[in-house]
């Protein structure tokens, strides 16, 4: 049976949840290492002439973010992706705090500072989807996430 996505508009096919930084105790960050390049080779030969799909995704939520090493990796896979067709776009599902896990405690020290001091639950849950849209509006995710070219982004 065709998956839904392909019968009815779009599909993004993703590759990796996960690259050498674990998540769990035995994900596939064990093989990526060995295992990447056959994966992304075999993900963009399986759909190559799909029209429902637009894009390739290389990672999704995955610890390496804002890191050197993220960025070593994302412009590896990239680069294959792209050696294997030019017509797709290719993404990376990037998240803020995973980018800036080890500056949260001074981010969320700077976010109190800044706001009122409230007290009780109301305000406890209320302050959580406060610190969520403060961090991702931060300046140091902004700093670890943005491409330093925009136009690396689109299709060669």
């Amino acid at each position: 049976m065709t998956p839904r996505p392909a019968r009815t508009g779009s599909l993004a096919h993703r590759t990796f949840d996960v690259w050498t930084s674990a998540k769990s105790g035995f994900d596939y960050s064990l093989h990526f290492p060995e295992w990447w390049e056959r994966d992304v080779e075999a993900m963009v030969a399986k759909d190559y002439n799909h029209p429902s799909v637009t894009m390739y995704s290389i990672g999704n939520e995955f610890p390496e973010a804002g890191s050197a090493t993220g960025a070593a990796w994302g412009r590896k896979l990239t680069e294959k992706v792209r050696s294997l067709g030019t017509t797709r776009y290719v993404a990376n599902a990037v998240n803020g705090f995973l980018a800036v896990m080890s500056e949260l405690a001074a981010l969320r020290g700077q976010q109190s500072q800044d706001s009122e001091a409230g007290g009780g639950i109301n305000s406890r849950m209320a302050d959580v989807g406060d610190m969520i849209s403060y961090v991702s509006a931060s300046d140091l995710v902004t700093q670890r996430t943005a491409s330093p070219s925009p136009s690396r982004t689109w299709p060669a």
